[in-house]
């Protein structure tokens, strides 16, 4: 009886092992713009203290796919000139559209070239405005 007492605490622990571990899910989706996919953006799973657990990177489509380690983090989604979204994992499909840091107005380009200084001023200068064109 002892011994059949054994068998049953083993099995209960064998299930609560393996019923622990499917709390393991992943969450997938797509990282876009106002022009398309963004190819390279990361996705980052971020517990409550800010340390990255995990991380990926979106394909050529602007997809990925993560497996997630604990539902109660959020994730960091992040890409150069792009705003820095941090997101609760509160669902399996993630469809994010991610917005310009900032939107230039103008632009001012300056060239110098060496040239000969008795012909005065040498250099190249341009203001091109985005309203312009």
């Amino acid at each position: 009886m002892k011994q059949l007492k054994y068998y049953f605490l083993i099995c209960c622990l064998t299930i609560a092992m393996v019923v622990n571990a499917q709390g393991i899910t992943s969450v997938s989706g797509t990282i876009s713009d106002s022009f398309g996919p963004v190819v390279g953006a990361a996705i980052v799973e971020m517990d409550a203290s800010n340390r990255n657990i995990s991380a990926t990177v979106t394909d050529f489509n602007g997809n990925f796919t993560l497996k997630i380690k604990n539902p109660k983090n959020r994730l960091k989604i992040s890409y150069v000139g792009m705003k820095t979204q941090i997101l609760p994992i509160n669902k399996k499909v993630y469809h994010v559209t991610l917005e310009d840091a900032m939107v230039l107005k103008q632009v001012e380009v300056k060239a110098k070239t060496c040239g000969n200084i008795r012909f005065g001023y040498s250099g190249t200068r341009g203001l091109f405005r985005f309203t312009d064109y």
